[in-house]
């Protein structure tokens, strides 16, 4: 898949996903968003300092993803990225949680990018 249809189809939709939820939640006066993001979001920076406790200041590495092609984890970092700037630009309370791992039944009939990962991953 190139580049342009993997922003079309993956990068854009979490991004304006994210943003147009998040501008609804602002016209509607919500107090407080909590965005479910992702670990991947901390996990893909190979200049991280080993030592370093992981926290909100922490991202994964776009360039990076890139060069990996790692789309799930570029899209997810860009979205919250996105979310975070939203938040500092209108007011909006928006809190980032970024679970690790969600185990069950998936919701849909085929195997997700996120699913995909995970099972490259514990290969």
């Amino acid at each position: 898949m190139g580049i342009t249809r993997i922003r079309v189809e993956v990068i854009e939709p979490a991004v304006k996903g994210t943003t147009n939820v998040l501008a609804a939640s602002l016209k509607a006066k919500v107090e407080r968003v909590v965005f479910v993001s992702s670990a991947t979001t901390l996990a893909l920076n190979p200049n991280f300092p080993k030592d370093k406790v992981i926290d909100e200041s922490c991202w994964s590495d776009k360039d990076y993803c890139i060069k990996t092609k790692s789309w799930y984890c570029y899209a997810k970092t860009e979205a919250e990225e996105q979310a975070l700037n939203f938040a500092k630009r209108t007011g909006l309370d928006v809190v980032s949680i970024c679970p690790t791992l969600v185990l069950g039944p998936l919701l849909q009939s085929t195997t997700n990018a996120s699913s995909l990962d995970l099972i490259k991953n514990f290969k």
